[in-house]
């Protein structure tokens, strides 16, 4: 089993289509990307909102490609 970490509480994650990434919502407004093939830290850290992050979803142009997951 792989494990991620973050520096804030996740609030949702969803996971695109190609299987190994892996974005998740924290409780402090950030977005964090991570590629499950080394979840050991985020790829990146998506900043600028204002408020908890409590949906994610990946689309491909207008559709949808996978639902979110709230924790």
């Amino acid at each position: 089993m792989k494990k991620i970490t973050s520096e804030e509480p996740l609030t949702c994650v969803g996971l695109h289509s190609n299987g190994h990434t892996l974005v998740a919502g924290g409780m402090y407004a950030n977005i964090f990307v991570y590629d499950l093939r080394n979840p050991s830290k985020p790829m990146n850290k998506l900043t600028g909102h204002e408020k908890t992050i409590k949906h994610m979803e990946f689309f491909k142009g207008r559709e949808k490609e996978h639902v979110h997951t709230t924790i």
